[in-house]
């Protein structure tokens, strides 16, 4: 029985000892399964560290980014305004260029038709055209004494030569001439005209007392004192104008010739004649049908074909400009746009860098939660 006892006994510490070295075994097992949860711990904080670290530069660059691409778009639209105005200017500059040349042809064909009346000797008697050929051919003869047309030494503005036409009459083809040889030719019937010449002696010959009536009211001045007149002729001028005053209007031309402006005569504004004898010459007229005139407009025309050419050679010039500039700011805005375009590219790019980077910092945190909570 005593046997049998302490071979229970010896079974029972065995079993106790197995017991003992099992659960030796499973606390190495715990306390390594536990060692191995904080160095996992540990290694799960340092990469949500890393992790944060990492988010932080994303986020920082994100938004580095981001400021860069705003200020991108601000500068994209201020240049896209910047070159639609100055489309809109270098438009207007060529509309405004070609009006100026559609004006310029204009004056060029005005001038043309002008200056072929000119060469034509358009409103000039045979007589008169005979007599200036002459002198030209036979300048040596008494020919020779012709100086021109008294229209030629009479120069007015566009408004007033009409005036001056009226006033003229047929006084505007006569011819001026020195001395009195051609004169004295006519005289003795060695030259005859083919039709009427009317000649005037350029020296000096007393024309009489003049009045001075340019503080009269309506009174726009002296016909003589408000045109150019070349020097060596301005006593002819004076002989045929000095007696002529333009006025505003026939009611004050009357006026004068019933007062103090008696034995002068008066050419309105609106073409009317009076002469010295009373005789009242009125109706419509042309713009040019007068020598003057026709030269005056000829004169104005040349001096305003001559400003259209510098115009529009400056108008050329600045839409040149125009031109130019606009070139360089479609290059700098293609280049700009070039660049915002991989602004966004990149900023596209670190958002999603940045996702997953969010994504992987809540998958550590989960992590670290559920190794702590296992602890």
């Amino acid at each position: 029985r005593q046997r049998t006892g302490y071979v229970a006994q010896m079974r029972s510490a065995a079993a106790l000892a197995n017991d003992a070295s099992s659960l030796r075994s499973q606390l190495a097992m715990l306390l390594e399964s536990q060692q191995q949860r904080r160095t996992r711990l540990e290694e799960l904080a340092g990469e949500l560290a890393r992790c944060a670290s990492e988010l932080a530069a994303t986020q920082a660059e994100c938004d580095q980014v981001q400021s860069e691409v705003d200020a991108g778009e601000a500068e994209l639209e201020i240049g896209q305004r910047e070159l639609a105005e100055n489309r809109r200017l270098l438009a207007r500059r060529q509309e405004e260029l070609t009006e100026l040349r559609g004006r310029m042809s204009g004056a060029i064909e005005r001038a043309a038709v002008l200056e072929e009346l000119e060469q034509r000797h358009e409103g000039i008697g045979s007589g008169v055209s005979q007599l200036l050929e002459l002198a030209k051919q036979e300048s040596e003869t008494a020919f020779g004494d012709v100086c021109g047309l008294l229209a030629d030494f009479v120069e007015a503005s566009v408004e007033l030569a009409p005036l001056v036409d009226i006033a003229l009459g047929d006084a505007a083809q006569h011819v001026v001439v020195k001395g009195d040889r051609l004169i004295e030719w006519v005289a003795s019937g060695i030259y005859r005209p083919v039709s009427k010449v009317g000649l005037i002696p350029r020296e000096d010959r007393d024309s009489g007392p003049t009045l001075e009536l340019e503080l009269e009211p309506g009174v726009i001045g002296r016909a003589d004192r408000l045109i150019n007149v070349h020097p060596e002729s301005a006593s002819v001028v004076r002989r045929i104008l000095g007696t002529t005053w333009f006025v505003e209007d026939l009611r004050t031309a009357m006026e004068l010739a019933a007062t103090r402006g008696r034995s002068q005569r008066y050419v309105t504004r609106a073409g009317q004649l009076l002469e010295a004898n009373g005789t009242l010459v009125t109706g419509p007229r042309l713009a040019a049908e007068g020598i003057v005139s026709r030269r005056s407009q000829l004169r104005e025309l040349r001096n305003r074909i001559e400003v259209f050419e510098y115009q529009i050679r400056e108008g050329q010039r600045e839409v040149l400009r125009l031109q130019q500039n606009n070139d360089r700011q479609e290059t700098a805005l293609r280049v700009a746009e070039e660049l915002q375009s991989q602004r966004r590219q990149q900023l596209a790019d670190l958002r999603v860098q940045l996702s997953l980077r969010q994504q992987r910092d809540t998958e550590l945190q989960q992590q670290s939660r559920q190794m702590q909570g296992e602890c």
